[in-house]
């Protein structure tokens, strides 16, 4: 059905629920959490320009650090 992916994250979205939660509970404002969001989005947007600046990784580097289990 068209649609239906962006229905279930706008009413299962965790971030959304606590918004509804503490806005509507009078604990947080909304103003206070789109600062919030403004934040973590340049944090993001910074993450992302670094990484995408760094050099590759070494080959021997891209199998540390990984767990494998059978």
């Amino acid at each position: 059905r068209p649609g239906e992916v962006n229905e279930e994250r706008k009413f299962l979205d965790c971030l959304n629920f606590f918004r509804g939660r503490v806005t509507s509970a009078g604990l947080l404002e909304a103003g206070a959490l789109d600062g919030i969001d403004k934040q973590v989005a340049k944090q993001i947007d910074a993450a992302v320009v670094a990484a995408r600046s760094a050099p590759p990784p070494k080959g021997a580097d891209l199998m540390t650090d990984v767990y494998h289990s059978y």
